[in-house]
């Protein structure tokens, strides 16, 4: 009786920790699409307005911090509120004007997003 006790004890105990797994690897997909959403959107938004102002993307980002600008506030907002959210953050203009996007977030895997740039 004690043997099948303990039994039914390691079976749930393993069945416990395949449920901690799994959801452990919920919250890191989750964390992950949330920032690689967040990425596409400042990208998106720095490629569309650098386009409309006729500027750089990294001298767009040095004016959000240090002036707000009226064509560029709610951008500037955004940027700065989502920026955080991406740890270890690094913007790069790349050969042919593209924008990547990377950062390190807690998995320790490198994530990067790149978009090409926006043309009329």
């Amino acid at each position: 009786m004690l043997f099948d006790y303990l039994i039914a004890a390691a079976i749930g105990f393993a069945g416990m920790l395949g449920v901690l797994h799994v959801g452990t690897t919920i919250i890191t997909l989750n964390e992950q699409t949330f920032q690689i959403t967040m990425a596409d959107t400042i990208l998106r938004e720095l490629s569309a307005l650098s386009l409309l102002v006729e500027a750089t993307p990294t001298t767009l980002l040095q004016s959000c911090k240090t002036d707000i600008g009226v064509p560029s506030e709610s951008f500037c907002r955004m940027v700065l509120e989502t920026l955080p959210a991406l740890p270890d953050h690094r913007l790069q203009v790349l050969a042919g004007g593209a924008l990547e996007l990377s950062w390190i977030p807690a998995s320790g895997d490198q994530l990067t997003v790149t978009r090409m740039p926006e043309r009329w």
